[in-house]
């Protein structure tokens, strides 16, 4: 490995590993040539896909919608369809709920 000098803080030079990027070896290249070409379909600038964000998140809740939440739960819905007709997500209808302490 190669080294180079490193002056210490207290001006004492000691020898400090010099990092490889790439390993010396002579099978290397051999073991490259075996890899997989890229696929073409996989890209590094394309964006990643992310589900959209409900119209109502982050809205506080207010009294009328904590009403209308009470209603939907009570006819029987399921968190996802409150969600959609609320437009929030399912996980805070469930979280409302259970601070609301709601029950069927």
């Amino acid at each position: 490995m190669d080294t180079r000098e490193h002056l210490t803080p207290s001006g004492q030079f000691i020898p400090w590993p010099t990092p490889r990027l790439v390993p010396s070896s002579p099978a290397l290249p051999a073991f490259v040539a075996t890899l997989p070409a890229p696929s073409a379909a996989v890209s590094l600038s394309s964006p990643v896909a992310t589900s959209p964000v409900p119209a109502a998140a982050y809205a506080v809740w207010d009294d009328s919608a904590d009403l209308q939440l009470r209603s939907l739960f009570s006819s029987g819905l399921t968190p996802a369809e409150i969600a959609s007709r609320m437009g929030r997500s399912p996980n805070s209808i469930r979280s409302r709920v259970r601070k609301l302490h709601i029950r069927k």
